[in-house]
């Protein structure tokens, strides 16, 4: 299992595993990791439903590609 914590939202917990931070709207970057590690399945273990901070928001090279198919 690799984990992928979303920037600010994160429990300290996932230092202790395999893992990797990143932003919301960063998935150009979630599909390399994806890619990398080889995932067959992505889970969203969120529990709470906390409002998004905004400034955790990024957009990488991969979302404006997304976009751009819309």
């Amino acid at each position: 299992m690799f984990l992928i914590g979303l920037a600010g939202e994160v429990d300290d917990r996932i230092k202790g595993r395999p893992h990797a931070i990143m932003k919301w709207g960063q998935f150009g970057l979630l599909q390399r990791i994806v890619a990398e590690h080889k995932a067959r399945e992505i889970v969203n273990g969120r529990r709470d439903h906390q409002a998004t901070d905004i400034s955790s928001i990024a957009v990488d090279f991969g979302t404006l590609k997304m976009l751009r198919a819309f």
